[in-house]
């Protein structure tokens, strides 16, 4: 009996106080369970969650959980793969990582066959759950244009307003206890009194706010009633009104002297593995200048620890020796190219075998719709017979109209990405050298998903596994393995490790092409 786990997740948190959709997840997990004769050793639960980024406390303590129980897990099962990942790059890396711990993935609600064509749809359901995610976005996000063009703020109310709802939809209106107080502070200011008594007088009044809160409440013209959202500037209309005049709210600004205070960048173009070097505590790590007596010093440091603070040139020096140790070419891209294109080749044999049978069956199914039609016409065939037999025809030929659909999917240019790749893989670390910042972050992100840790001496940890770890297996001349090879456990399908293996490559060398692709001019100096 083989030992299996569950991850069930919803991202509502409605949803987590009613309990109905986890409740119908737990159920249809263990059912599944159940009817596959597994041994559940454990249900994982995400309550209120999104599946935009892997970076979710429950699926952490769950890569944690499989990594502690390597050999004895065999199976995680998942109501659906959308549960799991709704973006493909983290549904790759995930698959990837528990492969190599031994573990096979078993959606639910979608059976997918162990075939490359099985494969190929898993691939494409992760795709589908990214898309779906992303078009909810858009359409999210012209709803709330078209609300900031209408003069509505559908945003968290800043002080002095409150959220309310007119004629049935989202704005925001004064807040009859807090609008006085931000008309005050304008006056004050006005009238020649410094930030610093202002806040005095809000701390006696009883409302103590920090400086750089004070600061933005000065600098918000939303108390003009001007919304700079979206890229654009549109007027306030009611219930949604001005608590101060236009030459109110300027006059107020010469109150400060001082140059607007700095935004702290995150995105630093001196600092771009910001976001993408951990602690060995498990944080990540900040960045920041430090000034000498003669210059200024950069930094990666973390706010946790003590005295751990990273020269920026020496891990910049150690992050590119590791990129360029991740270099495929020469001979290890040829035998990755073969096993790649062999593995193509054999995919779109069989679609095509699929797609044939589909069209041979669709034949037969409207040549027999139109056999029963003839008969009916000479009278045959009674009337209720041949609707009833029509209709399940109907049935039938819709299934094979899907079939073919799903069958059809436009077929990524393989050379083209192979060429790509070739020239990718064989200059990894000129390619992070040479990019702009958001493609070393980008790049970052897809290599490292998991980031990569740095110890305490400075020296920059070789990660366990990453999202090129397929790749670099199938670069060997060796047999690929993703499992441990001194674990015995009877294969449960006809399929082989390197099958699989090669079915994640061939995934991730497509989603390099269409990620990378495109941004030649950003490297390659």
């Amino acid at each position: 009996m083989e030992t299996a786990i569950a991850y069930i997740r919803v991202s509502d948190q409605r949803q987590v106080i009613d309990g109905n959709s986890l409740v119908t997840q737990e159920r249809t997990v263990r059912g599944h369970a159940n009817q596959r004769s597994y041994k559940l050793d454990h249900i994982f639960v995400e309550p209120g969650e999104s599946a935009k980024t892997d970076h979710r406390p429950a699926l952490q303590e769950m890569l944690k959980y499989c990594t502690a129980n390597k050999g004895r897990i065999a199976v995680l099962i998942v109501p659906k793969i959308d549960r799991l990942a709704r973006n493909t790059y983290d549904y790759t890396g995930l698959k990837v990582r528990l492969l190599q711990l031994g573990i096979r993935i078993e959606s639910v609600g979608e059976r997918i066959e162990d075939t490359p064509v099985g494969r190929f749809t898993e691939t494409i359901l992760a795709s589908v759950a990214q898309f779906d995610n992303e078009i909810r976005a858009e359409r999210c996000k012209g709803g709330m244009i078209q609300a900031v063009r209408e003069g509505r703020w559908v945003f968290m109310a800043p002080f002095g307003y409150r959220n309310t709802r007119h004629n049935g939809k989202a704005t925001i209106e004064p807040d009859p206890k807090r609008a006085s107080i931000v008309a005050q502070i304008y006056k004050r200011l006005e009238r020649g009194h410094r930030p610093s008594e202002v806040r005095a007088w809000l701390n006696e009044s009883g409302y103590p706010i920090s400086d750089s809160y004070f600061f933005k409440i000065v600098r918000n013209p939303l108390y003009r009633g001007e919304i700079h959202s979206f890229g654009e500037i549109n007027h306030a209309a009611p219930p949604f009104v001005p608590l101060v005049t236009s030459a109110t709210f300027t006059n107020a600004q010469r109150a400060f002297r001082k140059v607007t205070p700095a935004v702290h960048d995150r995105d630093n173009p001196a600092f771009p593995l910001r976001g993408t070097l951990k602690c060995v505590c498990g944080h990540l790590l900040t960045a920041s200048w430090s000034k000498g007596k003669y210059k200024r010093y950069a930094h990666y440091r973390c706010m946790h620890c003590r005295c751990v603070n990273h020269p920026r040139d020496r891990l910049h020096a150690d992050f590119i020796a590791l990129m360029q140790s991740l270099r495929i070419s020469g001979r290890a891209w040829q035998t990755l190219s073969v096993r790649l294109a062999h593995y193509a080749g054999s995919l779109k044999q069989e679609s095509a075998t699929a797609r044939s049978k589909a069209l041979k069956d669709l034949t037969s199914h409207q040549e027999m719709r139109r056999a029963i039609g003839r008969k009916n016409t000479r009278g045959v065939l009674p009337d209720d017979l041949a609707l009833e037999q029509i209709r399940e025809l109907d049935a039938k030929i819709a299934a094979c109209h899907e079939r073919l659909d799903r069958l059809s999917t436009p077929e990524s240019d393989f050379q083209d990405a192979l060429r790509f790749g070739e020239h990718f893989f064989s200059c990894l670390d000129q390619y992070w050298d040479g990019a702009s910042n958001a493609a070393k972050k980008m790049l970052q992100r897809f290599a490292f998903p998991n980031g990569v840790t740095v110890e305490r001496s400075g020296e920059i940890r070789t990660p366990e596994s990453h999202s090129l770890t397929g790749l670099q297996l199938l670069s060997r001349d060796r047999e690929c393995r993703v499992v441990d090879p001194h674990r015995h456990t009877p294969k449960t399908s006809g399929t082989t490790d390197e099958d699989t293996l090669t079915e994640v490559g061939l995934s991730l060398l497509l989603d390099i092409h269409v990620r990378f692709g495109d941004k030649s001019e950003d490297c390659y100096l």
